[in-house]
């Protein structure tokens, strides 16, 4: 397997917000190569986001897409399998589209030319756009450019038909103005004693943002924007009530535990689990728990579990538990957690205690 020394693209946005706007017309260029063999082949990833997009070299940027875990081989065929990640998921995949469209109960591998246009976004701009209407202003307001938000806009055409086949996508006149200098046909290979300058200047990395920072930066990644005091309030208030309230006035929610948890951004779920309860709350036929093992979300699983999330929750209307969702996508991390949270939750739960105390008296009286 292939050691990818600089993480995936989310992360990439995250620490280095200046620089991956610089080099989007690259990476969105990149990404889009990459779609054009796996479209000529047949096959849609039918999950692309940031996270499953791999950051090969540093300096000059090189992406690689990963996860082909939920993909298919649709060879021109309609799908309908409900799979992906929620805000990247487009209008047909949802159910969104309008009556007169015909594919509104279908999708085709048009889906990830809009899931690209949403990763586009979130280059651009660092947030992922919310979608009662197309993002115009939030593109205007980081500069992306009147190119720029015209190749956003076709790739996140509501009608699948008027997408822009990945062929097609690459020709935009945004696209064919990106500097590929320094990309060859061979890998790049960065020094081995040197690594690649992330950010010039500063020479050194500055420090990730913790406590409300990080709140304020999580919530940006997801389209809220937060002033500094309303995080601290969200950071360091007690009281149930003012945190509600406060978190009610910013929008839905549940949309925001969904995400937050799909993208591994655990403050955000610390601060809505003061005031609601979605550890074992079902959400498309899948608990927050079984979200986060899908996602191999690690940090957001240790959470819910530690907060009372039950691993030996009965399968969802999949017919998967936690555990067998991670199984799938080979998460052995992930796997090993459930498999100690699963235990742990058999020892202090009343419920299963009582469960298996009947259990072995019905066999006590059997026997006899």
């Amino acid at each position: 397997m292939e050691y990818i020394e600089h993480g995936d693209l989310s992360q990439y946005i995250r620490n280095y917000p200046a620089k991956a706007k610089a080099e989007a017309k690259a990476i969105i260029l990149q990404i889009l190569e990459g779609l054009e063999v796996l479209h000529e082949r047949g096959i849609c990833h039918r999950d692309l986001k940031p996270q499953n997009v791999l950051i090969a070299s540093a300096s000059p940027i090189w992406v690689k897409i990963t996860d082909f875990g939920v993909s298919k081989h649709a060879a021109g065929k309609s799908m309908q399998t409900n799979c992906g990640t929620f805000f990247h998921r487009a209008p047909e995949q949802q159910g969104l589209l309008p009556k007169y469209l015909t594919t509104r109960n279908n999708y085709t591998i048009a889906v990830d030319l809009w899931a690209l246009g949403v990763v586009a976004h979130e280059v651009l701009t660092t947030e992922i756009p919310f979608l009662e209407s197309f993002p115009v202003e939030s593109l205007q307001k980081h500069g992306a450019g009147a190119e720029g938000i015209d190749s956003v806009k076709s790739l996140m055409a509501v009608d699948p038909a008027k997408r822009p086949v990945a062929k097609e996508a690459l020709k935009s006149p945004w696209l064919m103005g990106a500097d590929l200098s320094g990309i060859n046909s061979g890998e790049p290979t960065p020094p081995k004693t040197t690594p690649p300058k992330l950010d010039d200047p500063p020479t050194t990395k500055p420090a990730p943002p913790t406590g409300s920072r990080l709140l304020r930066s999580q919530f940006q990644h997801l389209g809220v924007s937060l002033s500094d005091e309303t995080a601290d309030q969200l950071f360091t208030r007690e009281d149930r009530d003012e945190i509600s309230d406060t978190l009610h006035s910013l929008g839905d929610q549940n949309i925001w535990a969904r995400t937050a948890v799909s993208m591994g951004y655990v403050e955000v779920p610390r601060v809505l689990l003061r005031i609601i309860d979605f550890i074992d709350g079902m959400d498309e036929g899948m608990s927050m728990l079984q979200l986060a093992a899908r996602e191999n979300q690690v940090a957001v699983m240790r959470l819910l579990l530690n907060r009372g999330a039950n691993a030996n929750t009965p399968p969802s209307i999949h017919g998967r538990t936690a555990l067998q969702v991670a199984a799938e996508r080979g998460h052995v991390e992930g796997m090993k957690l459930l498999i100690d949270g699963g235990l742990t939750s058999l020892r202090h739960s009343p419920t299963m205690q009582r469960r298996l105390c009947r259990q072995l008296q019905r066999a006590g009286t059997s026997r006899r």
